[in-house]
Formats: C-alpha cells, structure tokens, sequence
C-alpha cells in the first residue's frame, strides 16, 4: 500500500489513476505454479554454460543500442549548433543621441523607387 506522500509523488510525476491502481495491485505470477510432486523424477541434465552464453551476446546488442544514442544526440547537437550559427542576427550600428536628434530635427528625404 503507497502512503499519501509516495501517491502525490507519482501524480507529480505525471502518472495517471490506473497506474497507481496498478503500483497497489500484488504482482501476478508470470507462470502458474509447478506441481507440488513431479509426475516423473527428472535425470539432472549436464551442466552447460548458458548464462555465460547468453550473456556475450546480450554486451554487443546493449553496446550497439548506445552507440546508436550517441550518435543521434551527436547529430542533434551538430543540427543545433549549426541552426544557431546561421540563425545568429548581428546587432545594428548604436544610434548615438546625436544622430537620433538629428533625425528628428532633420529627417532624411525617402528615396525613390
């Protein structure tokens, strides 16, 4: 059972009502259990390494998921960066108080198309 706390601090967290229904709920077996008494005494079979096996291939999978982040946020990063540099707006000259005063008194003629 989840205390007040830890339930207002899964809605912050932006979990709906069925999801915190569900964080209550005891977990279900995955499997039905096994009988009680084995039809039949199983031959213990030899030892094999599996998990070993198993394992070496499950490294380069996991390695390869990471490089293939990596290299999606390295594109990100680069398209960002990029987008920046040509999106960079050059400040205008200052207007000095002369300048502006002058335009006042003084304003420039239009040009003519």
């Amino acid at each position: 059972m989840l205390t007040l706390d830890q339930t207002l601090a899964l809605i912050s967290a932006g979990y709906t009502k069925d999801e915190i229904a569900a964080f209550e709920t005891p977990a279900e077996p995955a499997e039905p259990a096994a009988p009680a008494e084995p039809e039949e005494p199983a031959a213990p079979a030899p030892q094999e390494p599996a998990p070993a096996a198993s394992t070496a291939p499950a490294a380069p999978a996991a390695q390869g998921g990471q490089d293939q982040i990596l290299q999606a946020l390295e594109r990100l990063t680069n398209s960002i960066m990029q987008h920046n540099v040509n999106g960079t707006v050059q400040q205008p000259p200052e207007r000095t108080i002369e300048d502006a005063l002058a335009e006042i008194i003084a304003p420039p003629r239009p040009s003519k198309r």
